[in-house]
């Protein structure tokens, strides 16, 4: 028999892991790395049986860039994934590449102001880490078209199948658990807020529902690297770099990822005016909207903008950090829990680690239907502390890039902020993720036993 049943929820995807058809617990993700990522893990139980329940007609591969470095490299290789993401990698190498992002000032393109280091880094493409996901889940545990729109669940409840889904097109489906994989726009999130506001009458956890603007806008592209050069051989992005505030790494080896962003600081916290948080723009559209801030900026700089052929002009957003992930058998993870700002380049890596470390504690031989709101206790204890600290530290460096931060235009300041918290979001100095999963099946031991 199996243990139980679990269903994951994604914001593209909307994926339903099952551990058992007897007694089920529901995860809902939404077809990105963290449920996919999660499902592959509670796979390899044969005691676990997982559906994912996915909203559109097929799992996109879709998105620009994944940067992985720190202690989640260290969590592939548990997972058995390095081997493939390192073979995915822009920059492979005998082990991890080391990468360094340079930071200069376009009023003096001849010299760096800092370097920020990473000895146990790699980049990849999103669809190519999709892809090396995908193929762990097969695809008879996925059901497609299936968008939750809401959940039902019993805090009093004792009975199996505690938790009713139900899905946009009018069919329901019941699970022990459910766990919110379902990114930035959290369906689950916004239900659990909306509870627990409801149950305290404290309106305050309304806030943690929506998104919130940063002041950012970002335009991301592709380009291919002979674009860029045949514009200019000698540009430095070409061998790896960074720009202040263009960003340009390889996301494959034919292939940069560039990021122009435009910040009005005082703009953070307002409501964003459009409907939609992203559009498509074409070279002409994009040079006009983004050509005005960098018009005296640089060579290098005016070369990236005059290699960009099209571009995605994103809204950049986040959520506050949240007082819990977790409520009775309702979890929240990856980006649903912690969406931050993307200049660490951390979420995907954060989304990952969550997915091991919940994944290994439900897996433990701790974890039975009886136990299983305290397994996602456990979660919530040993992630929470590290997803907020994200939140909090990526707006911290998104000010310091755009000398909107404490330092102002002191760049040697400025530097050793962003360095450092960089390296706190990098696990340096932390104890290793099989520690923390270990502290935390611990944990569920002793208050198990009481």
């Amino acid at each position: 028999m199996s243990k139980f049943t679990v269903a994951i929820w994604y914001a593209f995807i909307v994926p339903r892991i099952r551990y058992s058809y007897f007694a089920p617990i529901g995860i809902c993700s939404g077809g990105g790395i963290a449920g996919l990522c999660l499902a592959a893990e509670l796979l390899k139980n044969d005691d676990i049986v997982v559906d994912i329940f996915e909203s559109s007609s097929s799992i996109e591969e879709i998105g620009a860039n994944v940067t992985l470095h720190g202690r989640v490299c260290d969590v592939l290789r548990l997972m058995g994934l390095e081997k493939d993401c390192l073979g995915a990698s822009a920059n492979p190498t005998n082990g991890h590449p080391a990468t360094t992002f340079h930071l200069r000032d376009s009023h003096d393109p001849d010299e760096d102001f800092g370097t920020l280091p990473f000895e146990n880094a790699l980049s990849l493409r999103r669809a190519d880490l999709i892809r090396i996901l995908r193929r762990r889940v097969p695809s008879r545990n996925i059901r497609l078209k299936k968008r939750l729109t809401k959940y039902i669940y019993s805090r009093s409840s004792r009975n199996p199948k505690s938790v009713t889904l139900e899905f946009s097109d009018g069919t329901q489906t019941t699970c022990d658990a459910l766990i919110g994989c379902d990114g930035i726009r959290s369906v689950v999130r916004g239900q659990m807020m909306q509870a627990e506001a409801s149950a305290t009458g404290r309106i305050e956890y309304m806030r943690y529902i929506d998104p919130r603007w940063s002041g950012t806008i970002v335009y991301r592209s592709l380009i291919p690297t002979a674009s860029l050069e045949a514009i200019n051989p000698h540009h430095r992005l070409l061998l790896d770099g960074q720009i202040q505030h263009i960003i340009g790494h390889a996301a494959s080896p034919s292939t940069l990822n560039i990021a122009v962003s435009i910040t009005h600081p005082s703009r953070e916290g307002a409501r964003w005016p459009h409907a939609s948080w992203s559009s498509q723009i074409d070279r002409k559209t994009c040079k006009r909207k983004i050509g005005q801030y960098f018009a005296d900026w640089d060579g290098e700089a005016a070369d990236i903008i005059d290699a960009i052929d099209s571009s995605i002009e994103c809204a950049v957003m986040d959520v506050e950090p949240l007082p819990f992930y977790v409520r009775g058998c309702i979890a929240l993870v990856g980006d649903a829990a912690h969406a931050a700002v993307p200049y660490i380049g951390a979420n995907a890596a954060f989304a990952i680690e969550d997915a091991y470390a919940l994944a290994t504690i439900l897996r433990s031989k701790n974890t039975t239907r009886r136990t299983l709101s305290l397994a996602l206790e456990a979660y919530q204890n040993a992630r929470r502390p590290y997803g907020n600290n994200l939140v909090a530290n990526a707006r911290r460096v998104l000010r310091e890039f755009q000398y909107s931060g404490s330092y102002g235009s002191d760049t040697a300041k400025a530097t050793d902020v962003i360095r450092r918290k960089f390296e706190e979001s990098s696990a340096v100095g932390r104890s290793g993720p099989a520690s923390d999963v270990e502290k935390a099946i611990f944990w569920m031991e002793v208050h198990g036993s009481g």
